[in-house]
């Protein structure tokens, strides 16, 4: 009996083994040349190899796509911090007002600082050491309008004088002289031919050293502020006086008590 013909082995050999009986006994796979080598594959390869080349090469192509792709693709671009909503400012609380300054008429006055007599007003208004006020009405002269010039003419001067002595006892209450006629008074005088240069030198000598000026000249004398008296009482809104200021008889109570001579005294339009 002829031995059984071996089988011939291809590329992968299962390791056949005749048995007695005549049949083949497999003994596992195994590898002996590459595939790409094997001459019993080679026909198989060769028809299939042209199929999958191109199937091959697409997939290089786009697997060398992507790599090329992602390596240039562009950083991306942050996106912008949200703006947050600005918080309402705080506002603070608007700063108290100062204190409104205290009503001068309500502070005391215990010393007269000046006198400012406004006759088209008719009032006195008092200035106080420490910026106290008071105003008072008054009663002018018979003739309210235009400042003194002569002896009767019934006016009340205008200008700057100064309370010229103690008061004392009137008719009309009390009296509180003030020291007309003035430097500038007598120079109006002496230019009207009111008075003689004498009587200028005179004035303005009194004036020099704070006595009263001499009282019986043409230009007149004897004025200042007083009170109304019983004749007068009540009747300050009216004009009456021959050239004083007149005020009521408590007023210049108050006057004769707070004025002291030397006081300024200021007698406006």
């Amino acid at each position: 009996m002829s031995r059984a013909r071996t089988p011939r082995r291809g590329p992968i050999d299962f390791g056949t083994q005749p048995l007695r009986d005549g049949t083949l006994r497999v003994r596992g796979p195994r590898l002996v040349k590459p595939l790409l080598e094997s001459q019993a594959l080679s026909p198989v390869m060769s028809l299939f190899m042209p199929l999958f080349m191109p199937l091959f090469m697409l997939l290089f192509m786009l697997l060398f796509t992507s790599l090329v792709m992602t390596g240039c693709a562009r950083s991306p671009v942050p996106e912008p911090a949200p703006v947050l909503p600005t918080p309402p400012a705080v506002l603070e609380p608007a700063p108290a007002p100062p204190p409104a300054p205290p009503d001068p008429k309500t502070l005391p006055c215990s010393e007269i600082m000046r006198l400012e007599v406004r006759k088209r007003e008719r009032v006195l208004e008092v200035f106080c050491r420490g910026g106290g006020q008071r105003v008072f009405p008054i009663a002018l002269s018979r003739e309210p309008v235009g400042a003194k010039r002569r002896r009767g003419d019934q006016r009340v001067p205008e200008g700057d004088y100064h309370i010229a002595g103690s008061p004392r006892a009137s008719r009309f209450h009390l009296f509180v002289p003030i020291d007309y006629p003035s430097p500038t008074d007598a120079d109006r005088g002496l230019m009207e031919r009111s008075i003689s240069r004498s009587q200028h030198r005179r004035i303005l000598a009194a004036h020099a050293t704070g006595h009263l000026p001499p009282q019986d000249t043409a230009l007149g004398g004897l004025l200042g502020f007083h009170g109304e008296g019983p004749r007068w009482r009540g009747d300050l809104d009216l004009d009456w006086t021959e050239g004083c200021v007149a005020v009521s008889d408590e007023t210049i109570r108050w006057l004769a008590e707070h004025a002291k001579r030397g006081t300024p005294v200021s007698i406006a339009p």
